[in-house]
């Protein structure tokens, strides 16, 4: 099967690999899951699960071939229970901003202390993720890349200020008043817009509809 070329994000940890000797890590992935593959490879002795929210994204990275024992997918909405040496983090600039920090700031509360979250942004210039980081710690280096910008956050003591990036909110719908709960990464967070408005006129449900 042929090797399908890492996103530039990612590409950026996968070159740092060399400075993980951590025992249980947990990534994330703008691609199909290359980082943590690689990872598993090369620490066949350590734990990696690689994380995802977007269950065709993790199916994509499931089927590209035989992946390390030693590496776990796992496909749901809060990043699993364990407590993590390290956490791996490659972000798109034109990702969703608010998911990206939700992200951030559970990867960073799921580490040990004395862990590190190292995450990647595909912009040499990047000055978004630097503010993210130092959000979360004190503790940040910053490492210029060829293909983007590299942050190493060491976790001394836990997240500095603890932000909810969930939303519950109330609209009107038929004469009805519904409340509606959104999380980061779901379609109209935070607010009912134009398009989901139109998608609600669209819809033709009778009672006892399940509907996704």
């Amino acid at each position: 099967m042929t090797e399908i070329e890492s996103p530039p994000s990612e590409q950026c940890l996968i070159e740092l690999l060399v400075q993980v000797r951590e025992e249980t890590v947990v990534a994330t992935t703008v691609g199909r899951g290359q980082l943590a593959r690689q990872l598993a490879d090369t620490m066949p002795h350590s734990s990696v699960r690689c994380w995802g929210i977007d269950a065709y994204q993790s199916a994509l990275a499931m089927r590209q071939a035989d992946y390390p024992t030693n590496l776990q997918f796992v496909c749901q909405p809060d990043i699993p229970e364990v407590d993590f040496d390290v956490a791996l983090i490659p972000l798109r600039r034109t990702g969703d901003a608010e998911l990206a920090r939700d992200v951030l700031q559970s990867a960073y509360k799921s580490l040990k202390i004395g862990g590190k979250l190292i995450t990647a942004i595909d912009n040499t210039t990047d000055r978004w993720l630097a503010v993210e980081t130092r959000k979360l710690s004190r503790h940040v280096k910053r490492n210029p890349v060829a293909k983007g910008t590299v942050y190493v956050v060491s976790k001394k003591e836990s997240v500095r200020k603890d932000r909810a990036f969930d939303c519950e909110l109330a609209f009107r719908d038929a004469g009805r008043l519904l409340r509606l709960f959104t999380r980061p990464g779901v379609f109209a967070h935070r607010k009912l817009d134009v398009g989901a408005r139109q998608l609600l006129n669209s819809i033709n449900a009778k009672p006892g509809s399940k509907i996704i």
